[in-house]
């Protein structure tokens, strides 16, 4: 981008439009050979793809819960959603659990996470929440107090299949499961 070029972010072209004076350089993403590969792999996810994909994700969930001390009991269950964009579409695991404990759950969870080389963050919310991330898996816990209410979900990162793809593969799943 040249000097000329207009700023590709709605909120840099307002800025640089209210400060003229100030340079403003922007950067390309941290990563941009990993996205690339990762957005090449994505594309070609063929049923079977797709199947070992929620397969994987719902055992990884599974093992994760049942290691934890004290142990959650409920299976996960693993479908295909959108994402943000309609061509866009992760696989998610997902379990919910009432319990009096969850607050010792997510500390045992978070020595687990880290101790397998997740990378944790602790956003400030009313209900307690963990974000972990590693490789292509994200995962929310959060627990709700007053309810008593465990969630967890875990997510690969999203894959850019187009249109299409992304409805016949939430669909295919959303067929099976009924």
């Amino acid at each position: 981008m040249s000097h000329s070029d207009p700023l590709p972010d709605p909120f840099w072209r307002a800025f640089h439009r209210r400060q003229p004076d100030v340079d403003l350089v922007l950067l390309p993403p941290a990563h941009p050979a990993e996205q690339s590969t990762a957005r090449t792999a994505e594309r070609a996810l063929d049923d079977a793809a797709a199947a070992a994909t929620l397969t994987r994700i719902e055992h990884t969930l599974h093992a994760i819960c049942a290691g934890l001390a004290p142990p959650v009991d409920a299976a996960p269950s693993a479908r295909w959603s959108y994402d943000a964009d309609p061509g866009r579409i992760r696989a998610t695991a997902q379990v919910v659990e009432r319990r009096a404990d969850g607050l010792q759950v997510l500390l045992a969870l978070a020595g687990r996470l880290d101790d397998d080389g997740w990378v944790l963050t602790r956003p400030p919310a009313k209900v307690a929440r963990l974000l972990a991330r590693r490789g292509d898996l994200e995962l929310a816990a959060s627990y709700a107090e007053p309810g008593g209410v465990l969630l967890l979900t875990l997510a690969t990162t999203p894959y850019d299949v187009g249109v299409d793809r992304a409805r016949t593969v939430v669909r295919a799943v959303r067929g099976r499961a009924s």
